[in-house]
């Protein structure tokens, strides 16, 4: 029958991914990443299962393929939000903290209500020793997100630590 074929890569594609996001949930990203693949047989789910294997390689530590992944990712697709703050993540346990703040800076100026973020903005300008800056951009967290007390404890102890030495 005409389409059967493209039914059973769509129904497999469909059962790898699940198997991959189970597979995700229980830390079992060597396994989620190769389901994640089979899953990229189906033109559907290609691109989300490519950003999922992203995910593993960086929820795994394994950096350089995950920024390869975010890499390809945002060669097509330059101001999605998602993977600009995935890259600039990567970029940041790396240790490459120009090109993170490179892109948390533009994520900021374009998303200035996420406090999620502002947040690793600050981290990060905290972990290249701008320590001043990630004073003013954490007065601007807390007066745009004042709710967000436990992101407030957190960046504060960050930014406090070590000043009673």
């Amino acid at each position: 029958m005409p389409g059967e074929d493209m039914v059973r890569v769509r129904n497999e594609a469909v059962d790898a991914f699940s198997r991959a996001k189970r597979y995700e949930t229980e830390e079992d990203y060597a396994s989620a990443i190769t389901a994640y693949e089979e899953a990229m047989a189906y033109e559907g789910l290609h691109d989300s299962a490519y950003y999922k294997i992203g995910r593993c390689y960086a929820l795994s530590g394994k950096w350089e393929q995950a920024r390869q992944v975010f890499n390809d990712i945002a060669a097509k697709d330059p101001a999605n939000e998602t993977i600009c703050e995935s890259l600039a993540y990567v970029y940041a346990m790396e240790g490459n903290y120009a090109s993170a703040l490179q892109l948390y800076e533009a994520l900021v100026d374009e998303t200035p209500y996420s406090a999620s973020v502002l947040k690793s903005y600050i981290k990060v300008l905290a972990a290249d020793g701008q320590k001043e800056r990630a004073t003013e951009e954490f007065s601007r967290f807390q007066s745009t997100f004042p709710t967000e007390m436990d992101s407030i404890k957190e960046l504060n102890a960050l930014l406090t630590a070590g000043k009673d030495d």
